[in-house]
């Protein structure tokens, strides 16, 4: 006790890794806490509950948007719908860690739903660098190998079985294991007010290698990808300048139709569409790695103090930031949405069998209700 009092007599300016946990802790306000002042806790909290709900509402629209056009049902956008899912959860969780933050008496709601929502973060924020991962695996074959080997590789299963893997990875090594007390658990941590998993716990390095593990190998993986895909473009264009500049005969141009491009010669031809769409996949993961890399950072410092409060706040802010990416540079989503937003679903390219499901229901409606009146 005499320990917390010196730590509140210094205004909490800081919390360092042995404060953090003491045996027996109880969640008051005596206990050390990154918030040295309520008015920073109240700050956060509010910027969190606007991320979520701002996820929300944008992952919605981007799984409609994916649900009305087959144009944007690729195997592509099977890996982005997943990543939408992961960063709804996310959001979903967000008002509800903003209750615990203001609260400066402990957990205020039912220990199970804190339960819950650990479980559930730790699981989105794995999930989402994976998918990264297996998007910039995506864009690397369809950019720069046969399409051939991209159909045989994207089957119906074979996405179903990637994106399964996505999501069992984490829930089977990281948080089932956390609902187990010899192995982990699940926790409300009153030094971030946050409903986390359990770092006092003997077992939790384990897990934080397995999550810092995976963070580095997907990492590497990225960047060879778009490292990769940078060069090939980079040689085709060169290569096209070549040609032109010998006056070579040739028809071939970077707008050319992926599959006409195959037909006509046995190296892959990247059409502008497809590079506009890795580009615009590119600048997600370049978001993501931006907001994460400060507070992993400041995991490894072992010293807390109110910017890391704040620094878990970039953390999450890519599950709202995506749907704006998207709807700003993607080609097909710019497009979908701006028939969703305008109301004229009638021009969403390439209906999906949904869309024209509604659209005929809509249809019969109305020719009932005009031969009512008549």
């Amino acid at each position: 006790m005499d320990e917390l009092n010196t730590i509140s007599d210094e205004n909490l300016d800081s919390v360092t890794a042995d404060q953090l946990w003491t045996e027996n802790a109880t969640p008051t306000s005596e206990y050390p806490t990154i918030y040295a002042h309520q008015y920073h806790a109240v700050i956060v909290a509010t910027i969190a509950f606007l991320i979520g709900v701002t996820g929300i509402i944008g992952n919605c629209l981007v799984l409609v948007a994916i649900s009305l056009s087959k144009k944007l049902q690729t195997s592509t956008n099977a890996f982005v719908s997943s990543l939408s899912v992961s960063d709804f959860l996310t959001s979903t969780i967000l008002p509800l860690q903003a209750i615990g933050i203001s609260s400066q008496t402990g957990w205020p709601l039912a220990p199970q739903l804190c339960h819950l929502i650990a479980a559930v973060g730790i699981q989105t924020n794995s999930t989402s660098i994976l998918t990264l991962t297996a998007i910039a695996v995506n864009r690397y074959i369809t950019i720069t190998r046969s399409r051939r080997l991209q159909q045989r590789i994207y089957t119906p299963l074979g996405i179903a079985a990637m994106i399964g893997a996505v999501w069992a990875f984490p829930f089977f090594s990281l948080v089932i294991l956390q609902l187990f007390p010899k192995t982990g658990g699940l926790v409300y941590d009153p030094v971030f007010r946050s409903c986390i998993w359990d770092l006092n716990h003997p077992v939790s390095p384990v897990f934080q290698g397995i999550a810092s593990l995976t963070f580095v190998i997907c990492t590497i993986i990225i960047i060879f990808c778009y490292v990769a895909i940078y060069v090939f473009v980079r040689r085709h264009v060169t290569g096209m300048q070549t040609r032109m500049k010998s006056n070579a005969a040739s028809t071939e141009t970077l707008e050319a139709d992926d599959g006409a491009g195959q037909e006509m010669h046995p190296k892959r031809t990247p059409s502008v569409k497809q590079i506009n769409i890795t580009k615009n996949l590119a600048i997600v993961v370049g978001v993501f790695f931006v907001c994460v890399l400060p507070y992993s950072l400041n995991l490894y410092v072992r010293e807390y103090y109110i910017s890391t409060a704040y620094l878990g706040l970039l953390l999450v802010l890519p599950a709202a930031l995506n749907p704006f990416i998207y709807a700003a540079k993607h080609p097909d989503f710019k497009i979908v949405f701006k028939c969703m937003f305008s109301c004229r679903y009638s021009d969403i390219p390439k209906p999906s069998g949904c869309l024209k499901a509604i659209s005929q229901q809509d249809n019969t409606t109305s020719s009932s209700k005009n031969t009512s009146s008549v």
